[in-house]
C-alpha cells in the first residue's frame, strides 16, 4: 500500500476537530482517519450513482459500546 502526503484546503475548522476526537477515542492517527472517511465517502457515492439504489443500501456505522440506545434516548427526549 502506498502513501502520499497531501494539504487540504478549505476544511470546516469544527468537523476537523471532530475528525480530530474520534480518531483519538479509536486510537488512530489523523491519516488513517481522513483515509477511512474518504473510502467510506467514494463507497456511498458509488452505491446512490446506482441505478435503483435506496437509501437503505448504505452500510450501518458501529458508534462503539455504549451507543445501543441512543435512538431509544434520543426518542424520549424528543417526544416526553
Amino acid at each position: 500500500m502506498t502513501y502520499v502526503n497531501i494539504t487540504i484546503r478549505n476544511v470546516k475548522e469544527q468537523a476537523l476537530l471532530e475528525l480530530k476526537a474520534e480518531a483519538a477515542r479509536e486510537k488512530k492517527n489523523l491519516g488513517e482517519a481522513v483515509t477511512e472517511a474518504i473510502e467510506y465517502y467514494v463507497h456511498n457515492k458509488k452505491t446512490f450513482k446506482k441505478k435503483g439504489a435506496k437509501f437503505t443500501d448504505l452500510k450501518p456505522v458501529d458508534f462503539g459500546k455504549g451507543s445501543e440506545r441512543w435512538s431509544t434516548s434520543i426518542d424520549e427526549i424528543l417526544y416526553s
